[in-house]
C-alpha cells in the first residue's frame, strides 16, 4: 500500500472524522422526526368569530343608516372569494337626511379567514382590474381611529381611485365619466395591514395558538362634477366607524388567539 493510500486510510480513522460520521447519521435519522415536531409545535390552528358578521349591530354606527336594498350597490356577492364568513351591506350617512342621493352611498364588504393554509385573496386592485375597470392609483394611506386605542390610534389602508364598469344588460362599459373611491385593509389577529404580502408574513411568524385574518373593504361613487376628495372621506368614516366594533364584537380575543381560557 502506498504511502498516500495509507495516509487516507488513517484519516477516515481518525477520531474527528469518525465523530462527524456518526453525527451525521445521527441528524439524518432525526431529521424528519424533528421537522414533525416542530411543525406541529408551530403550526397554527383555526378559530371561529366569536359573533357572525351578519349579526354586525348596525345601530352602533352612529354616523352611517342601513340601506336595505342595497342602494346603488345592488349585486350579490361573488362565490369565488373562499369563505362564507361574509357582510356585504350599504349605508348612508344621516346627517343627509331621510332620503339621500344614492351616489353618496358607502359599501362594507368584509370577509374572515381562518384556516392557516388559506392564500390571502385577490385584492381589490386586482379584481376590479379582472372585471374591466380601470385603477387609475393605488397608494397606502394612514387612517385615524382612536377608538381602538393607543396601540392602533392610527393604522394603514389603501386607497384606490378606479374608473369603474357600468352594466347595461349583458353589455359593460368603462364609466369614463365616473370614479370610484375604494379603501381597505386587512386585519390579522388584531393588526392592521395595508397589503396581502405583509399578511402572508404575519401568519407564518410564530406566536399564537390559533390565527385569522380579514380584509375590510369600503368604496363610495363618485358621481361627475363631484368631488373625489367627499367620497374618500366618507370610506374613511366607514372604517373608522366599523373597525372597533369589529374588533370588539366579532373576531377572537387576544386571549383566544394564546388559547387562553
Amino acid at each position: 500500500m502506498t504511502d498516500s493510500r495509507t495516509a487516507m486510510l488513517r484519516s477516515f480513522l481518525s477520531l474527528p472524522f469518525v465523530l462527524c460520521g456518526v453525527l451525521l447519521l445521527a441528524a439524518a435519522v432525526g431529521l424528519r422526526p424533528v421537522v414533525a415536531g416542530l411543525t406541529q409545535g408551530w403550526s397554527k390552528e383555526t378559530i371561529a368569530l366569536r359573533r357572525s358578521l351578519e349579526d354586525l349591530d348596525v345601530s352602533k354606527l352612529a354616523a352611517f343608516r342601513l340601506v336595505p336594498d342595497g342602494g346603488f350597490y345592488p349585486h350579490p356577492v361573488s362565490s369565488y372569494i373562499g369563505t362564507d364568513d361574509v357582510l356585504m351591506r350599504t349605508f348612508e350617512l344621516r346627517e343627509l337626511g331621510p332620503e339621500p342621493p344614492r351616489e353618496l352611498d358607502v359599501m362594507l364588504f368584509v370577509t374572515y379567514y381562518s384556516d392557516p393554509h388559506d392564500t390571502v385573496p385577490h385584492t381589490p386592485e386586482v379584481c376590479y382590474r379582472q372585471a374591466g375597470a380601470v385603477v387609475n392609483s393605488v397608494e397606502a394611506i394612514p387612517v385615524e381611529i382612536p377608538a381602538l386605542g393607543p396601540e392602533h390610534a392610527t393604522i394603514s389602508a389603501a386607497l384606490l381611485d378606479i374608473t369603474p364598469v357600468l352594466r347595461e344588460g349583458q353589455r359593460q362599459r368603462v364609466a369614463e365619466e365616473w370614479r370610484q373611491a375604494l379603501m381597505y385593509t386587512f386585519v390579522c389577529n388584531g393588526r392592521f395591514y395595508s397589503g396581502r404580502e405583509q399578511v402572508r408574513l404575519a401568519i407564518g411568524l410564530p406566536g399564537d395558538r390559533y390565527s385569522y385574518f380579514s380584509k375590510v373593504e369600503v368604496s363610495s361613487p363618485c358621481a361627475p362634477g363631484t368631488d373625489f376628495d367627499e367620497a374618500v372621506e366618507r370610506c374613511r368614516r366607514m372604517l373608522r366607524e366599523v373597525l372597533p366594533r369589529l374588533i370588539a364584537d366579532h373576531y377572537p380575543t387576544k386571549e383566544d388567539l394564546r388559547g387562553e381560557d
